[in-house]
């Protein structure tokens, strides 16, 4: 039964929806997400990694699909559906999207340190393999996240403000999502770990829509991003130069990566 105290309120939600759907995406995203991640973060609960995935399915994903179809019905949740889902793309974006960052990575130790890297990285396999098996959370997790940052929020805020300015925008609301996952510090870990992320994530973000501009495909991106995440957590980089870390090498690769793909983008 409809009453008419039920119908404004509808139509409320459904003109957000179409007027300003990335407003509507990032408040019922981070309600949704942070109700997941906050508690066990606050907590100190073991649980926090296990959020991470009802946060990528359903307080990104879903809300990506939710919003879209408030706002732009069946014809618009079928669009997104069909970049989610898009496969097809060249095998050379799929290359870049898993080896850049280890590659880049390689290379730039290389003309550093010298030709003896590539040595050191072959007798690690202990350094290898966890990078290339945790590829496959990709399916876990990084497709429904950049359903939501990339084809929903980026690519938006790129036709309306331009690739430099939606990578920016983008990349400190980005991390800005992944706060509570560096609870449990001290107010100093805090602020250097998030200020870490901000730095990050601006040229993360430029990678991503560079190959989201070059292939209009979710899975190159999301695989970029499970190539991301392996890297920062895994020993390869700190292999391949000691003393500096996983993070400074990604950092230097990420800038690399953002200028390379910038250009060649451009140039298409």
């Amino acid at each position: 039964m409809t009453t008419l105290s039920d119908t404004p309120s509808r139509t409320g939600v459904r003109a957000l929806a179409a007027r300003h759907p990335v407003t509507a995406y990032l408040v019922a995203s981070f309600v949704l997400g942070w109700a997941f991640l906050l508690p066990p973060a606050l907590l100190g609960s073991d649980l926090l990694q296990l959020m991470i995935l009802p946060t990528a399915v359903l307080a990104q994903f879903g809300v990506a699909l939710a919003v879209t179809a408030l706002g732009s019905g069946r014809a618009g949740v079928r669009a997104l559906l069909g970049r989610t889902f898009r496969w097809r793309a060249r095998p050379v974006w799929y290359a870049v999207a898993v080896l850049a960052l280890p590659v880049l990575g390689v290379l730039g130790a290389t003309a550093v340190l010298g030709p003896h890297v590539p040595a050191v990285v072959l007798a690690r396999p202990d350094a290898v393999l966890p990078f290339l098996t945790g590829l496959g959370l990709v399916l876990l997790v990084n497709l429904w996240e950049e359903t939501g940052w990339t084809a929903f929020v980026q690519d938006r805020l790129a036709a309306r403000h331009g690739a430099p300015g939606a990578a920016a925008v983008t990349g400190v609301l980005f991390a800005l999502y992944h706060l509570p996952l560096q609870l449990g510090g001290s107010p100093a870990d805090l602020a250097t770990n998030m200020a870490l992320l901000l730095a990050v994530a601006v040229p993360f973000r430029v990678v991503a829509g560079r190959l989201y501009a070059a292939t209009g495909a979710v899975p190159v991106v999301a695989l970029f991003h499970a190539s991301f995440n392996v890297a920062t957590s895994s020993v390869l980089f700190a292999a391949i130069v000691p003393g500096v870390g996983a993070l400074g090498v990604t950092i230097a690769a990420l800038v690399a990566a953002a200028a390379v793909l910038t250009a060649v983008v451009r140039r298409r």
